[in-house]
């Protein structure tokens, strides 16, 4: 269930929207629509402010995880990634491609980079949260603008 669909069914069970009204007392239809249109910004705001907590704690996580492929390749077999390109495509999915040099991505140095990738998928993703690795050699004809316009607008530089 996502945090949309849950904030929605607790927000409809609580009895707090429901008020008995005084006998005899009719309201008018502004009164009717202000106290909607008040109502409604609550909720909205609300929704908004869980959603945003939701996607700065994945984020966080995204470039935790990033972050430990990084510095794991760094101390166990000295591969450096000179650049870390992560996107996001929804609130709780993720990509990031690291860019490795030419040298390793053709050996086999490469198969070490790919399981570290592996576990730490493993170890993260779940279901609030998905995050995908992908390596590819550094190379000179990259096309920085194909990668923004592609979503990978967030860069880490060593």
């Amino acid at each position: 269930m996502s945090i949309s669909t849950a904030v929605v069914k607790s927000s409809l069970t609580h009895s707090e929207h429901h008020q008995a009204v005084p006998a005899g007392r009719w309201y008018t239809d502004d009164e009717l629509n202000n106290r909607i249109i008040s109502e409604y910004n609550k909720f909205r705001d609300s929704l908004k402010k869980q959603i945003q907590e939701q996607f700065e704690n994945n984020f966080n996580t995204a470039k935790k995880a990033c972050e430990q492929i990084f510095f794991s390749l760094l101390a166990d077999t000295k591969i450096t990634c000179s650049k870390i390109h992560l996107r996001y495509t929804s609130i709780d999915t993720f990509d990031a491609i690291f860019v490795l040099p030419e040298k390793i991505y053709l050996s086999e140095k490469f198969d070490i980079a790919y399981e570290y990738a592996s576990k730490i998928i493993s170890d993260y993703n779940s279901k609030n949260f998905c995050i995908s690795f992908h390596f590819m050699p550094a190379v000179r004809g990259v096309n920085k603008n194909a990668l923004i316009s592609d979503g990978f607008q967030l860069t880490f530089k060593k």
